[in-house]
């Protein structure tokens, strides 16, 4: 299936007006504030969040919302592994 990809900053700043310009506004409020005017059916708009890793962490917290079904999995990514792939490697993740 094909996707288009929107950076959440470009969507946060065309919807609110406005983007805190480092990517904690496009997250669950913004994606239910969106569905709630849009009504978007099911996979026609989904969110990824990743958040960057703790001090001294190993790992990427990333999430996947589907903005009518909801959260459609959530994991970690390890630095290690993430480092080992190129930008443009993608397939199973």
């Amino acid at each position: 299936q094909e996707y288009t990809y929107a950076d959440g900053e470009t969507v946060a700043g065309s919807v609110v007006g406005w983007n805190f310009g480092e990517g904690h506004l496009a997250d669950e409020r913004l994606l239910r504030a969106v569905q709630e005017h849009c009504h978007f059916e099911e996979g026609e708009l989904r969110v990824i969040c990743v958040e960057a890793q703790p001090i001294l962490g190993s790992t990427l917290h990333w999430r996947i919302v589907d903005a009518k079904r909801g959260m459609l999995g959530e994991g970690h990514a390890e630095l290690s592994e993430l480092a080992k792939r190129k930008p443009w490697d993608y397939g199973e993740t």
